[in-house]
Formats: structure tokens, sequence, C-alpha cells
């Protein structure tokens, strides 16, 4: 009987955790806004990382530059027993492409794609660059198909980097491109800013 207690009294605070974490982020959800659709010329020109040195610039013909971005960073966890490192944006590896586990700066002229994805049936929107003109929802459905046509593409790779907006006045604008690095409960991000020219 003193089990059955006990194991109602964790389901109990379980749930109380989940509800209070739940309203929460109803209430200071940093990410609320992300599922508004970005205008493509919000996106168009330099964004630099944090560290000043490594920038991406989208070009209006759907071309791109990404330049000493770093493709792995250490988890900023507190406990050095946990420290890994984790790549600064995903990436989706198509064809043979074992030269992408020995990068240690991302550095291409390509191409570049605002999508669409969806996850926990929310939608939601980042940038894929490349150096081949195919995008990562090029990718997914040519591998659903499994057909000649992925078979055949060239060896190649897509980064991503999540879109992630503000609202100030009403209106919602673009703010910063980031990926999540390591643990998300951390909220460790790795983030590029757009820089006037």
């Amino acid at each position: 009987m003193k089990t059955l207690v006990k194991i109602a009294f964790v389901i109990c605070i379980a749930f109380s955790a989940q509800s209070c974490l739940k309203r929460y982020y109803l209430l200071f959800d940093p990410y609320e806004h992300d599922h508004h659709t970005p205008e493509l010329s919000e996106l168009y020109g330099l964004w630099v990382g944090e560290d000043g040195q490594s920038y991406i610039r989208l070009n209006e013909d759907g071309t791109c530059i990404v330049k000493n971005v770093r493709a792995y960073i250490e988890d900023m966890a507190p406990d050095e027993r946990f420290k890994e490192m984790y790549m600064t944006l995903g990436y989706y590896a198509y064809g043979v492409a074992p030269s992408i586990h020995d990068t240690t700066v991302w550095d291409f002229q390509g191409y570049w794609k605002m999508e669409s994805y969806s996850s926990r049936d929310t939608l939601w929107y980042r940038i894929s660059m490349g150096p081949n003109p195919i995008f990562a929802s090029d990718l997914k459905k040519l591998k659903g198909l499994n057909n000649h046509d992925y078979k055949s593409i060239e060896d190649g790779y897509i980064l991503t980097a999540l879109i992630h907006n503000k609202k100030e006045k009403d209106k919602i604008s673009v703010c910063c491109l980031y990926t999540n690095i390591g643990d998300l409960d951390t909220g460790n991000e790795y983030i590029f800013l757009p820089r006037k020219e």
C-alpha cells in the first residue's frame, strides 16, 4: 500500500511540474513568434556570428556565402564531466561525404532557400544552405522515393539554421539565425545577427 501511495505521489508531482512548465511557456515562450512566416527580404544580407569572424551572406538571387563558421563547438554545460563537442549548424549529408566528419570550419559559396518544416504538428522556419542547388526539403522527398534520382545525386551536404522572430510594436520580424547547441534544457545557442552594410 505504501508503495502505491509513493507512486501516486510521484505521478502527481510529475504532472504538476509539467503543468507549471507548460504554463511558463505559454506566458514566456521566447519562440512563440517563430511560427510566423518571415518575409524573404528580411533574410537578405549579412549575418555575423557572435565571435565576429564567422558569417553567412544570403543574396537575393538564391546564392550564399558561408565563411569561417565553426563546424563544432564545445557544450557550455558547467559540469566538466559532461562536456561534449556538438555540431554548430544542423546538417544533412547525401551520397558519400566522409569529409564532413573531418570538417572543422564551414567555408563555401553555394545556394540557400527558406524552408518550412513541421515538428509536433507545428510549422517552423529555417534556412537551408549548401554548395549544390539541392535543399533539405528536396533531399527528404528524394530519399522518401528511394529511386534512381536519389541514388545518383552528387555527394554533398546541406546546412540548416533556424529563424528566430521577435515582436515589437505589433510587428513581427526576424531577429537572428540560430541553432541549439547540446542539451535543449541548457538553452545554449549558436547565433548569427544581422549586420547593416
